[in-house]
């Protein structure tokens, strides 16, 4: 699969296989782009990455029981970064908690684990009032 800025990174970056996506591993170089991000602005393409919305009146009392994060520290227009956690507090996947409304959150999670976070928010949403 390409994200929307595969043309630009064909033309000027070395390409990988990441979960699927072409993306690239780097442009001029490590410690250019080191030196870039450090001095000036990086941007880092996150389009490949997997994306839900979590709405609802019992949203925040799901992200709270799913992940390490306390949700409603979280203030409308932020994002925080988060790690989902199984039963036994083995890591499943590393995330970014964006709160766009009072009772609607965006998790951004790694492309790698779309389908696994998922089937995983999945089965722990019964008996909750989400959308």
């Amino acid at each position: 699969m390409r994200t929307h800025l595969y043309e630009y990174h064909k033309k000027h970056a070395h390409l990988t296989n990441f979960a699927g996506f072409e993306m690239p591993l780097w442009y001029e170089g490590i410690t250019s782009e080191h030196l870039a991000v450090r001095e000036k602005a990086g941007i880092f393409d996150v389009t490949h990455m997997g994306r839900y919305i979590i709405s609802g009146k019992d949203s925040e009392t799901f992200l709270n029981n799913i992940s390490t994060r306390d949700v409603a520290s979280i203030k409308i227009g932020q994002g925080k970064y988060s790690v989902i956690c199984n039963e036994d507090g083995g890591i499943i996947d590393d995330v970014m908690i964006f709160r766009l409304e009072e009772d609607v959150f965006l998790i951004v999670c790694n492309a790698a684990n779309r389908v696994k976070d998922y089937e995983w928010f999945k089965a722990h949403a019964p008996g909750l009032s989400l959308e």
